[in-house]
This record gives C-alpha cells, structure tokens and sequence, in this order.
C-alpha cells in the first residue's frame, strides 16, 4: 500500500525550495518507504560490492551472501570491541580491510559512554551523511517553519585534530 508523502510538494517557501532542490533524494527516500524490501536488496548490493576482496569479507565469509538474511546470520550484532581489530589495522594503513573505498580519514566519538571510538570515512559514507542531515534539514523547515526567519547558529569542530600512524585525519 503506497504510504502518504512524508516530504508534501507544498509549504512555506524556504522548504519548497530546498525540497525542489532535493527532489530526486525525497523520491527515492519516498519509493525505499513505500518498497523496503527492494530497497534493503539494493543497499545490500552495495554493502557486498564495497566488501568484496576485504579482510571483513574474508573473516565473516561473506563469499556467497546472497540475501539480508544470509547476510544478517554472517554478521552477529557487533561491538566496537569486535570491529577493532580491524579499524586498527586501517590506522596503521592497511588497506581494504574495512571497504573497497579508499578510507579518507576518521571521526572520533564524543566518548561519553566511554573512551572514545574512532569510525573510518569513504567517499560514500560522507555521502550517506550529508543526505541524511538534509533530510532532517528539510523536516526542520516542514515541521518549524518559522527557524527559516531567524538567525543561524552553526556549530563546527576543526576538520583534523591529529593524525593515525598511517597518516590519515582524525578529526
């Protein structure tokens, strides 16, 4: 059953623009909601293709994976502790060990569960990203249009604090 538009065409101008501008990534967020089954196949499609010929395919035996069940029953539930063994080996500047995708650099976690964690960045990842803050940018405007009529406040860490022995960003 095809479910109403999260993201309606009408509005007050400012989201009517940004959603113009995001059109075709409303459309697919809007067909992935209406199909998830199609759209789970296709994000596992590009999960096994950045995986393939990977330290992680090989230990999770990842070969012949197939389906979201086959890959749900090879991958348990992990903890940063399981995965790493592997972002250490990127840290030292190993490559393809987490992904096919060159690993441009890390964001390290606040911490405030506990120490730290650094999380790897590809090209794809940041993409990943910036489509979800847009998104959530154009729900803002949706739902509280009047933030369009005020100031801004943007809040920005420095792009690199230090560097891994392999010599890539940390920031």
């Amino acid at each position: 059953m095809k479910q109403p538009l999260i993201f309606p065409t009408d509005g007050p101008r400012s989201y009517r623009i940004l959603r113009l501008l995001l059109s075709r990534t409303v459309n697919q967020l809007e067909q992935s909601s209406n199909d998830p089954q199609t759209a789970q196949l296709r994000v596992l499609t590009s999960i096994r293709r950045n995986l393939a010929g990977t330290a992680l395919e090989s230990h999770y035996k990842l070969k012949g994976i197939r389906t979201v069940q086959d890959f749900r029953s090879a991958i348990p539930i992990q903890t940063y502790t399981d995965v790493e063994p592997f972002i250490s080996r990127v840290l030292s500047g190993e490559h393809k060990i987490m992904s096919r995708e060159k690993i441009s650099g890390f964001v390290e976690t606040s911490g405030t569960q506990s120490t730290p964690k650094l999380i790897p960045i590809t090209k794809s990842w940041s993409s990943h990203i910036r489509t979800a803050q847009l998104l959530w940018v154009l729900g803002l405007l949706r739902d509280y249009p009047a933030i369009a009529q005020g100031d801004i406040a943007h809040i920005v860490s420095s792009a690199t604090d230090r560097y891994t022995t392999g010599e890539l960003p940390i920031g």
